[in-house]
């Protein structure tokens, strides 16, 4: 049995009796060899598993039922690290939508499961990919419901991504905001303005949008009467901008 203290000076210092000290018994050493390879690799083991991590907490869905039963479970997980492109949030605030409600009750086909559902996120980049250029730390941004596109569909290309058939959206295709931390593509993460809080901003990254767009489409001009049907949230969000 050996005491090894594992730090650098005892490897080495192990190394060395191993190696270069002399022996007239050749299986001596042989005997010495398998000691040494032990304790070089607790000692890597060390190093590597006593490197920080960084934990967060998180709302996973596991199996879908209805919300009577509780289908969101608080979890610790480690942290995501961002890819080339991406760029890590901290998540401040992260709006509830109706769609969050049919995917954890199971009402759409989940692609993926564990999942952490959630697609109105705000929050400060803490840490980015390589090849990020349009965010820095500390910057505050949102993500929503598009994740991500191929651009290069016909689609993509005429600025309608949302309906990319390679399409993959925030809190259901990938993880989302009900967690402390959440990853995006910076090109589909957006900055936001200073005149709004967070809890004010999640909201225009689902109903805000989808109101926004429609009402560009209108193409309606002001004096003209304008008619809102299934708009959901959108039509108090939007309802609050318009002049009659």
């Amino acid at each position: 049995m050996f005491d090894v203290n594992f730090n650098l000076s005892g490897v080495a210092l192990l190394t060395e009796w191993v190696l270069m000290r002399p022996s007239g018994n050749p299986s001596d050493l042989i005997l010495r060899r398998p000691a040494f390879m032990i304790a070089a690799i607790l000692f890597l083991n060390r190093i590597y598993f006593s490197r920080e991590v960084l934990l967060m907490k998180a709302m996973i869905l596991k199996k879908a039922r209805p919300v009577s039963e509780h289908p969101l479970v608080m979890k610790e997980m480690p942290a995501p690290e961002p890819d080339p492109g991406q760029i890590r949030v901290k998540v401040h605030t992260c709006g509830i939508c109706h769609t969050d409600l049919h995917t954890v009750e199971g009402d759409l086909p989940l692609p993926r499961l564990p999942l952490i559902p959630g697609h109105q996120v705000v929050g400060t980049v803490d840490r980015v990919g390589q090849n990020v250029k349009r965010f820095g730390i500390g910057d505050r941004v949102g993500l929503a419901w598009l994740h991500s596109a191929c651009g290069a569909c016909a689609f993509c290309s005429r600025g309608r991504e949302n309906l990319c058939e390679q399409a993959l959206f925030t809190g259901y295709h990938v993880h989302g905001g009900y967690a402390e931390y959440a990853l995006a593509p910076e090109a589909f993460a957006y900055a936001i303005p200073d005149i709004f809080s967070d809890e004010e901003a999640a909201p225009l990254l689902c109903a805000g949008i989808i109101g926004y767009r429609a009402l560009r489409l209108s193409e309606v001009q002001s004096g003209e009467r304008l008619g809102l049907y299934g708009f959901g949230a959108s039509k108090g969000v939007m309802g609050s901008n318009l002049s009659y």
